[in-house]
């Protein structure tokens, strides 16, 4: 981690990065309320929305892979 006395001038915090993941997350409905009283059930439905959320995302760069190679 860097210390805010370390950084250059323009460098701005990481958080950003904690709030956008969570911004995707919070698409998720299972994850929105938690239904489940158990945490390893909660831990479960973040670990699959973030699979599924990759899963989108390779699906759409392959597909924009594929259209490109058949020009």
């Amino acid at each position: 981690m860097v210390k805010p006395a370390d950084r250059k001038p323009g460098d701005k915090p990481r958080r950003w990065v904690v709030e956008r993941t969570l911004a995707w997350l919070s698409k998720c409905r299972g994850i929105l309320v938690r239904y489940d009283k158990k945490d390893t059930n909660d831990l479960g439905l973040i670990q699959l929305a973030c699979a599924l959320y990759w899963y989108r995302r390779l699906v759409r760069l392959s597909e924009g892979d594929a259209s490109q190679n058949s020009t």
